[in-house]
This record gives C-alpha cells, sequence and structure tokens, in this order.
C-alpha cells in the first residue's frame, strides 16, 4: 500500500487537523494506563501514533477527537499509541470503527480527524 500522508501542521498543544489511514483493533491496556478490556463494542477508543504520541506527550492521554471518514463523523477518546501506525493514522476500538463503515470488513481506510 502507498504509504500514509503525512499529518497537516499542526498548532501544537495537540491542535490541528490529520490525515492518514484508520483501522480497528481489540482494546486492552493501553499506553495511557486504563484498562479498556472489553470495550470494544461500547466505547470509541483511539490509539494514535507512537510517533505523534511522543510529540505530544502522555498529556493527549483522555483528549477527545473528531474523527471524519465515510461521510460520517464520530468522536473517540485517546486511551493508547499504535506502534505499526504511520504518524497521522489510527487505530480505533471495534465500536468507532463500524460507527463509521458499517462493518469491520472494510479493514482499513482513510480518515481525517482534529482535536475536539
Amino acid at each position: 500500500p502507498a504509504p500514509s500522508p503525512s499529518p497537516t501542521p499542526s498548532n501544537g498543544g495537540g491542535s490541528g487537523s490529520y490525515s492518514g489511514d484508520i483501522t480497528y483493533y481489540a482494546v486492552g491496556l493501553g499506553s495511557c494506563g486504563w484498562d479498556d478490556a472489553g470495550l470494544d463494542k461500547t466505547d470509541n477508543i483511539v490509539a494514535i501514533s507512537s510517533a505523534l504520541y511522543a510529540d505530544l506527550g502522555n498529556g493527549i492521554c483522555g483528549k477527545k477527537l473528531s474523527i471524519t471518514a465515510n461521510g460520517k463523523t464520530i468522536t473517540g477518546t485517546v486511551r493508547d499509541k499504535c506502534p505499526s501506525c504511520a504518524k497521522g493514522s489510527i487505530d480505533v476500538s471495534e465500536k468507532a470503527f463500524l460507527d463509521l463503515f458499517g462493518d469491520v470488513g472494510v479493514g482499513r481506510s482513510k480518515v481525517t480527524w482534529s482535536f475536539a
């Protein structure tokens, strides 16, 4: 697959707009320290790329994101980091992915998001 686009420059402090790929994962004990096991189908949980997590710091944990894909917009909460995600890409809980696409069979798609 083609590399993900770089995030749009932000104003710092977790602002700005980003774009990349969106995938879903089985949530559990995340890098923010919360154990989200069992919340895959009930909460919109987000893991941002490890590179962006490093840039923004641990203060990013608990921040709300506005996520747009497939003509729909949802809100999710940063609770983890994604080591395999390119900067600007996100990994989300199954519920968040289903809210956007209606089917996990999509697997990977394009997304834009910003801090809410």
